[in-house]
């Protein structure tokens, strides 16, 4: 499984949110509570980019310096 941090719209709901986490076989790592709607997941492919989504960035792909 691969790490990823999906970055929400202001405007999705939480139930969106959780909707969107099932059905692309998402688990939820860690909620950001500095950041509005930021999620760490984990999943076996990458997530399908949606109108709810901001941004998806490949967390175990990313080196911190």
């Amino acid at each position: 499984m691969t790490n990823y941090i999906l970055d929400f719209t202001q405007s999705a709901t939480e139930q969106e949110i959780s909707d969107y986490l099932t059905t692309h076989n998402c688990t939820l790592i860690k909620t950001y509570a500095h950041f509005d709607k930021i999620y760490l997941v984990s999943a076996d492919s990458e997530p399908i980019a949606s109108p709810l989504l901001e941004h998806i960035i490949n967390d175990s792909a990313t080196a911190i310096t």
